[in-house]
């Protein structure tokens, strides 16, 4: 583990999960965004349940990989998919995907620039 291309495969990972971790918190801002409201009558989930369940992680430290999601806290996975694809009483509200499209752009830009940086910084030091 102590080879020179391990210390430089880990660095570059380091500076590749910043451009995935920027673009990932566009596409959160974008959920939350999003995100539908409380529903009338719902009185199992407090408001803000949904809003309060979108979260950005990231992988591994030596890996450059970001998780952007809706996790299990107080019920907002639940949420989330009843939202995203529907019930038998609720028409679909595909919030997460609409994000996911809306941000596609910048997030796609935002993740070229920051390789193409990486690149050239190699290049550079090469």
């Amino acid at each position: 583990r102590d080879t020179i291309g391990h210390i430089i495969n880990e660095t570059e990972a380091k500076a590749l999960k910043g451009v995935f971790r920027e673009a990932a918190e566009l596409l959160k801002q974008a959920l939350l965004t999003n995100a539908p409201g409380p529903s009338k009558g719902n009185r199992r989930f407090p408001s803000g349940t949904l809003r309060a369940g979108i979260f950005v992680a990231d992988g591994p430290g030596t890996k450059p990989n970001v998780l952007v999601g809706v996790g299990r806290k107080g019920g907002a996975a639940y949420l989330g998919i009843w939202h995203e694809f529907g019930t038998v009483k609720m028409r679909p509200n595909p919030f997460f995907r609409r994000s996911v499209n809306q941000t596609k752009p910048a997030m796609a830009e935002i993740i070229a620039k920051g390789i193409r940086n990486a690149v050239n910084r190699a290049a550079a030091e090469g």
